[in-house]
């Protein structure tokens, strides 16, 4: 028996007949460069459908400054300091795709890191070992506080910068204390200092370390942190005052979503009927 066809419509389309069908341009209506060049300009993701003869300096250039991760497109061949240089400073993720003798060895290295981390600071992950010094992993958690997880362990424990790059980190993304980010060693530490951006750190502070003036600055950031605070200090009117507060706050805005303006109009129709 004949092995039947499969059906073009049960057909898988290709990358490149999506990206056509979504108004990207045809690479293989293209014959010039010039013409290249323009369709780049105006379709950065094209660089990736281009035989790599068909690239140009001039063509990979203008992909890469619309979208420094099309740096992944361009020959190796072409990716030269500068052209690095200009993707990671428009995305610093490109540094990925940075080669490894230009971010380790070459004159531009630390360069490269600096703008990258800079840009996003989770372009850490990126960045050799041996340039991941405390100013560098502080650049990145200002910018981008999950960077912390690309931190060497050795400097966010022990290091002289430890504290600090915790600490900047969380204030960036108070959500870190809840993924486990930050050492188990500087954690009570770090959110006895944050709880004045986040007051439901105060979880996370041992009972006898929640004095009145730590429990205050935490409900006074969230009201919902009274609820964390000792028994004694939930109890205090100071502080249960600014708790009922925030259930009035939150009871009159649920009204007011609630609410249906009276139309007069709508209530004579109604009676007619």
């Amino acid at each position: 028996m004949k092995k039947k066809k499969k059906s073009e419509k049960n057909r898988k389309l290709s990358a490149l007949e999506i990206h056509i069908l979504l108004g990207g341009y045809d690479p293989r209506k293209l014959k010039t460069p010039a013409s290249r060049l323009v369709a780049v300009q105006n379709d950065y993701l094209l660089l990736g459908y281009l035989l790599d003869s068909h690239k140009t300096p001039e063509i990979c250039l203008a992909a890469v400054q619309q979208n420094g991760i099309t740096l992944d497109y361009v020959p190796k061949t072409l990716r030269t300091p500068e052209l690095c240089l200009i993707a990671v400073q428009n995305n610093g993720l490109a540094l990925e795709y940075v080669p490894d003798e230009l971010k380790t060895k070459g004159p531009k290295a630390l360069e490269l890191c600096l703008e990258a981390v800079q840009q996003n600071g989770s372009a850490l992950k990126y960045v050799p070992k041996a340039l991941r010094t405390p100013k560098l992993c502080l650049i990145a958690v200002k910018n981008n506080g999950l960077a912390l997880k690309f931190v060497p362990d050795v400097l966010k424990t022990k290091g002289p910068k430890a504290l600090e790059l915790c600490l900047t980190a969380v204030k960036q993304n108070s959500g870190l204390i809840y993924t486990g980010s930050v050492p188990e060693s500087l954690r009570t530490t770090v959110c006895k200092m944050s709880v004045q951006f986040d007051g439901m750190l105060l979880q996370y502070v041992p009972e006898k370390q929640k004095t009145l003036k730590l429990c205050r600055a935490a409900v006074k950031q969230n009201a919902l942190a009274l609820q964390c605070a000792p028994r004694k200090i939930r109890e205090l009117p100071e502080l249960r005052k600014i708790y009922v507060k925030y259930c009035i706050k939150e009871a009159l805005e649920d009204l007011e979503k609630d609410y249906i303006p009276f139309n007069p109009d709508f209530f004579i129709q109604d009676c007619r009927e």
